[in-house]
């Protein structure tokens, strides 16, 4: 497998002008051929943090525009994105880049910059995707990597290859990723290797030695992992790659912790810890006092344990005295639990020898009454299956008559109530113009109230059936409504989303829109936080996943079940026959995750 690819990458560098597959690359215009090395001038010194103002940007947009093709004006766009993630605003980044992509793969499939766009795309839904665990999010993140490899090859950008390469191969190894395919991650790493040399790259060249390590660690290979950890280390050292030495160590800690050699573990994280403390990097640093919290409880040395989890917590300027008291008290009572738990366990021992011939005869029992109940159980499946299809053509007709009855009541509060409260107004103030009036306040104050209700009225023919929900759709009402609420200083709000925006929603358009709203109202009301976020996707099964948080001051989740805002959402999601859960706590935040089924 190794030498395959290695070969086809040969022949991919090698290749003058088409790719391994024979795709042509994207024909340049002189023009365009200009405009993306001014662009690539321009993306090095953003990368490189040279203080490039947006504004630097405007003879470069100036240029895009006389073009004017489609190439040009996704170059913009990928600029525009490019220099957004490196000033940390991810929204409007996401935005910029998920246009070049669209415009770029349209136009211009086999070219550099679309390889970038795709890359710089699969990093920002990466992000979300590690925000909030989403194995979902990772399997898009994986599609578009693989885009951007394959146009990498064909537009011989070597650089483009290693990055894309190497977050597949991390997406491969790493736990958080959930895929622990060892042996996939090791050919991407292998591949690699002949694109990086140490020469060219020392960063890369240690980074995907480390890789390697770690992969022949986790599949046994005693050998090989010891030789490629000490390359790794020897790159590391020769060029002060501290980052990658800590990540060396800890890794190797983390192969012994598995092993349940937690004495082992502990050296080599010591080992690691020098090398964190002449990085200078207090991020690493907090981390590594964390990894040695561990390392040392684990080995039952409480005091050094709780040395490093005190500079942890100092560190993160988090510390929780709970927490600091709990390991106190395991070192004052930790010889207690122990007999303790001997005692438990040589009286359940007993009690067991005496029970087993019981035990048996009830298991005999207990066996035939299983495969009675299974009979039952696949009976009632099938009959519960039925019944569920029919549950939802039910609730469907249910929505559907709800949305023509809100239109109805919406209409007759608009255009009869509405309009008589007005004529009442009208005649009012056509008084409070005529001379010798009695009681002018009194006038003046019930024309107020008239005003109050006929803005009240109006509001509430809106929110029964919004005018944007049935004429731009679910995903756009939501948009428009979150740049509403941006144009307050109160709190900002994010809207992360990759489902297109003329999807129909049909009859559930309307109820999500609301459960939508009912959190957002939530969050304005109650929250006070600075950043909210809305994330709304669908998985493989067509069911919708929905997550609100922000970043407020949280509450106690328990206690506030009862509340009214919280039973208004729970109802509605309830009704779709969805599920939800909230986690919350004071100083924390809050984060609600909702699932509606496809119906």
């Amino acid at each position: 497998m190794c030498r395959i690819m290695r070969a086809v990458l040969f022949i991919c560098l090698c290749a003058p002008c088409t790719g391994i597959w024979g795709q042509e690359m994207y024909d340049y215009s002189d023009d365009e051929r200009s405009l993306a090395a001014f662009a690539d001038s321009l993306r090095i010194q953003i990368r490189s943090n040279e203080g490039i103002r947006f504004e630097d940007l405007k003879d470069f947009n100036v240029a895009s525009d006389k073009i004017k093709t489609q190439f040009a004006e996704g170059t913009k766009h990928l600029l525009h994105g490019i220099w957004y993630n490196r000033n940390s605003d991810n929204d409007l980044a996401f935005t910029e880049i998920r246009k070049a992509q669209s415009l770029l793969e349209s136009c211009c499939y086999y070219s550099r910059e679309h390889a970038h766009s795709l890359r710089y795309y699969g990093y920002i839904l990466n992000n979300v995707g590690l925000l909030n665990f989403d194995t979902i999010v990772f399997k898009k993140v994986a599609v578009h990597m693989n885009k951007a490899a394959e146009i990498a090859e064909v537009v011989q950008d070597t650089f483009q290859m290693i990055k894309a390469l190497g977050l597949l191969a991390d997406h491969n190894y790493y736990s958080a990723y959930r895929i622990n395919d060892y042996n996939k991650a090791l050919s991407y790493y292998q591949a690699l290797d002949s694109l990086i040399t140490s020469e060219s790259d020392s960063y890369f060249a240690a980074d995907n030695t480390l890789g390697k390590a770690n992969v022949y660690g986790m599949l046994k290979d005693v050998e090989l992992e010891q030789y490629y950890f000490e390359e790794a280390k020897q790159l590391a050292i020769q060029d002060s790659l501290y980052g990658i030495l800590f990540a060396l160590y800890n890794d190797k800690a983390e192969r012994f912790q598995i092993a349940q050699d937690d004495q082992k573990a502990l050296e080599y994280l010591l080992l690691g810890y020098d090398y964190v403390l002449q990085s200078g990097n207090k991020e690493f640093i907090s981390r590594a006092d964390g990894y040695l919290w561990t390392g040392y409880k684990n080995v039952s040395q409480y005091e050094k344990a709780l040395y490093h989890y005190e500079r942890h917590r100092q560190s993160t300027d988090e510390l929780n005295k709970t927490e600091v008291l709990q390991l106190e008290s395991e070192l004052k009572y930790k010889d207690q639990i122990i007999e303790q738990t001997t005692q438990i366990k040589n009286l359940e021992y007993s009690n067991l020898k005496s029970a087993r011939n019981l035990i048996m005869w009830i298991a005999s029992l207990a066996g035939l009454m299983f495969l009675i109940s299974l009979y039952f159980i696949q009976r009632l499946k099938r009959q519960n299956a039925q019944l569920n299809e029919k549950n939802k053509e039910i609730l469907l007709a249910q929505l559907a008559g709800q949305n023509i009855e809100r239109k109805r009541m919406a209409g007759e509060l608009h255009d009869n109530l509405n309009t008589k409260i007005a004529a009442i107004r009208w005649q009012l103030e056509a008084l409070e113009s005529t001379e010798n009036l009695e009681n002018p306040d009194l006038l003046k104050t019930s024309i107020n109230q008239l005003n109050d209700a006929y803005e009240d009225i109006r509001l509430i023919s809106h929110n029964l059936m919004p005018e944007t929900v049935q004429s731009i759709g679910l995903i756009n009402s939501i948009a428009d409504l979150i740049g509403k609420l941006n144009s307050s200083d109160r709190v900002k709000f994010h809207f992360v989303t990759d489902e297109s925006q003329d999807i129909n929603y049909g009859s559930l358009a309307y109820p999500v829109y609301n459960i939508v709203f009912e959190m957002v109202n939530n969050v304005m009301k109650h929250a006070e936080a600075e950043n909210a976020w809305i994330s709304i996707n669908t998985n493989e099964l067509d069911d919708l996943k929905i997550t609100v948080s922000d970043d407020g001051k949280g509450f106690d989740v328990d206690q506030m079940k009862g509340g009214y805002g919280l039973k208004n959402i729970t109802s509605r999601v309830q009704n779709l026959h969805g599920d939800y859960n909230i986690e919350s706590a004071p100083g924390k935040g809050t984060k609600i995750y909702i699932e509606i089924p496809h119906l």
